[in-house]
């Protein structure tokens, strides 16, 4: 497997919960990611990168990225 990184460093993936479809007001990390926009399948390849390649990593899916 190639690696990302080594085993020490620890890579924080900023996401968002685009990545879900938003038929629901709260969901699990548990739930299947069905993204309606490119902006959340980007995020879905992302996150589905780090947890292929990296072996030390934190992904946290966010409501509120930007706003007042």
């Amino acid at each position: 497997m190639m690696s990302f990184g080594n085993d020490k460093t620890l890579l924080i993936h900023l996401s968002t919960d685009q990545v879900y479809e938003g038929v629901k007001s709260f969901y699990k990390e548990e739930d299947e990611t069905l993204p309606v926009k490119m902006y959340g399948k980007s995020k879905v390849a992302a996150e589905k990168f780090i947890t292929e390649k990296c072996s030390n990593y934190a992904i946290l899916r966010s409501s509120i990225i930007y706003g007042p």
